[in-house]
């Protein structure tokens, strides 16, 4: 099968987080299965570079912004050159939509990361939060925003929902995802497909010993924004720590400013925790070679978004063997198989996280077992052995009803 990624993001020169990850994952996965996998994607000049068997095409002198239309070029030249099967673009940014409406004999699948419509609902629904009491009364009068979409948001005019509503599938990460996708969008379950991202677990987290006995540490790991849920997060440990002496909390990831009041998230949370700051402490962000570390130390590994799709960083969790308390929005709940292999909570309620917590600091057993099931289920259910079957079988998918589309 011939397979054209399209994204502007890519590791090779776009290294911007999820998108980026999955696609260089993705199709080298496809690639080791034995298919001619191409990407085109965002670069310092018009190249092509071969990376793990995976042709990679430069887009030169581009920007988020018009990537979409100036990859239609270089792609139709190689199209042209041998036709491809299937084009897979990402959701956000419809970056191989221009592409695909140039070529009507390969299939469109759009691979659902999360659409800007999402995000900007869950921020909408963080600023009605930090409103307090004039939120309330904005709500009662002009009624509750939806977590999933702003309130003045038309799916006509979003270019996104154009190129989903001409796919041939829908691939989504999570069930999850797809629903919340489908329901604003108003599209068929029919038109979606579930296959998780590819997770090649690295040998370095799967040689961390699953451990009984406690470091008393909790380990939270991603950006300290908001959306990750350090609100809730901060208001828990205030609870936690004071009743637990011992534990310390490790940050790892890139600090933000607080929406609220602009200080650095790091800030914010120790003028909140000022009882507790020496058992604080803030990594900033750090290499994978350093994960095994943080995570070897780790009873806990906390992970309170208030929206996440399919997070990286939980498959990461589940391969170090650690006991994972994660968030009931979003993907979490599949990957950690509905509480099976990990511990699930409402990230806005902060007596269930610090109930949470407490819980699994003096139960070294339960933390243990779910350590164990957590690494054989990510494993099993999403090494690229496993995954790169279901997506050959949804790429087929999208092929078969490709002449619906072209009648």
């Amino acid at each position: 099968m011939r397979i054209a990624f399209i994204s502007y993001e890519h590791p090779a020169y776009t290294p911007h987080g999820g998108i980026a990850y999955y696609v260089e994952h993705a199709s080298r996965m496809l690639a080791q299965r034995g298919h001619d996998v191409h990407v085109f994607t965002a670069g310092p000049d018009e190249t092509r570079v071969d990376r793990d068997g995976v042709s990679v095409h430069f887009v030169g002198g581009t920007t988020f912004a018009d990537f979409g239309a100036r990859a239609v070029e270089p792609f139709a030249r190689e199209h042209a050159r041998q036709a491809f099967a299937v084009i897979e673009s990402p959701d956000y940014g419809a970056d191989g939509f221009a592409s695909a409406r140039s070529c009507r004999t390969a299939a469109l699948v759009v691979r659902l990361h999360t659409p800007r419509f999402l995000f900007s609902g869950i921020e909408a629904a963080s600023r009605e939060r930090r409103a307090g009491l004039r939120g309330l009364i904005r709500r009662l009068r002009h009624g509750a925003p939806d977590r999933d979409q702003p309130r003045f948001y038309s799916k006509e005019s979003d270019v996104e929902y154009s190129q989903a509503r001409t796919a041939d599938l829908l691939l989504s990460p999570s069930q999850d995802l797809a629903q919340r996708v489908g329901r604003v969008w108003q599209l068929p379950p029919q038109a979606f497909g579930t296959v998780p991202y590819p997770f090649p677990a690295p040998t370095a987290l799967l040689k961390i010993p699953v451990r009984h006995a406690g470091s008393g540490r909790i380990l939270f790991l991603g950006r300290l924004e908001e959306r990750k849920g350090l609100d809730t997060l901060t208001a828990a440990l205030a609870d936690v720590l004071a009743a637990e002496p011992t534990t310390r909390v490790d940050f790892v990831g890139r600090i933000c400013p607080h929406p609220a009041t602009g200080q650095p998230y790091d800030d914010w949370i120790r003028n909140r925790l000022t009882k507790h700051h020496s058992r604080l402490a803030f990594h900033g962000p750090q290499p994978n070679s350093r994960l095994p570390d943080f995570f070897s130390q780790a009873d806990i590994c906390v992970l309170p978004s208030l929206y996440d799709n399919f997070p990286v960083v939980c498959l990461e969790a589940m391969a170090a063997g650690c006991a994972i308390i994660g968030s009931t929005m979003g993907g979490m709940g599949e990957q950690l198989d509905r509480g099976q292999c990990g511990v699930l909570a409402d990230p806005e309620d902060a007596p269930a996280w610090a109930r949470a917590m407490r819980e699994l600091l003096h139960n070294p057993t339960r933390r243990m077992e779910l350590g164990s099931r957590a690494r054989e289920r990510v494993q099993r259910v999403y090494s690229p052995d496993t995954v790169g079957r279901l997506h050959e079988q949804a790429y087929q998918a999208a092929m078969d009803r490709m002449p619906e589309r072209n009648r």
